[in-house]
C-alpha cells in the first residue's frame, strides 16, 4: 500500500513476483485487506510520514493473522534530530522537495505496536556502510510477532 502513484510505479519496475499486489492507498485510512489475511506486513520508511501511529498499528494487527509478523524499518530518530528528512528532486523544476515527516521515538514505535497486540522480537540500529562507530545510526528496524489473542487475552 502506498498513496504515491510515483512510488508504486517504481515498485512495479522492481517487483515482479506474481504473489505481490501493489495498491494505491493511504495507510492512515482503513486498509482494503481482510482481517487476518496476511502472514507479514512490511513497512519501509513509511511511519515517519504518519503523525499518529496508533491507527496504523491497529490496522497492522487487524490484518496480520496470529503468529504472523510485522517488520518496520524507519529513518532512525537520531538522524531526524540531526535534520535528516526524506527528500527528492522535482524532475520538472529540479528543486529539492522535503517530504513532510514526524519524529517518533524508538519507545513510541515499540509501545504503540505492543498496545496493538504485537510482541517485540528484535530491534536493530543500523549504521551506513563505512560509517564510524561513533556516527548515529541511519536506520531503526523492528520485528514484532503477532500475539494470538485467544491464547493471550488482554488483562
Amino acid at each position: 500500500l502506498d498513496f504515491s502513484a510515483g512510488m508504486l510505479a517504481e515498485a512495479r519496475r522492481n517487483v515482479r513476483a506474481p504473489n505481490v499486489e501493489l495498491v494505491e492507498h493511504d495507510v492512515q485510512r482503513p486498509w482494503p485487506v481482510e482481517s487476518g489475511a496476511v502472514e507479514v506486513v512490511v513497512g519501509n520508511l513509511v511511519l515517519e510520514h504518519v503523525r499518529d501511529l496508533a491507527p496504523v498499528m491497529a490496522e497492522c494487527a487487524r490484518v496480520v493473522r496470529g503468529g504472523g509478523q510485522l517488520y518496520l524499518c524507519e529513518l532512525h530518530p537520531y538522524r531526524q534530530l540531526l535534520g535528516g528528512q526524506a527528500q527528492f528532486t522535482d524532475p520538472r523544476t529540479r528543486e529539492t522537495v522535503h517530504v513532510p515527516a514526524f519524529r517518533h521515538s524508538v519507545s513510541e514505535y515499540v509501545t504503540t505496536a505492543l498496545a496493538a497486540g504485537f510482541a517485540l522480537r528484535d530491534l536493530g540500529e543500523w549504521l551506513e556502510a563505512g560509517a564510524a562507530a561513533t556516527d548515529p545510526p541511519r536506520l531503526l528496524s523492528l520485528l514484532f510477532d503477532r500475539v494470538d489473542r485467544a491464547a493471550h487475552p488482554p488483562g
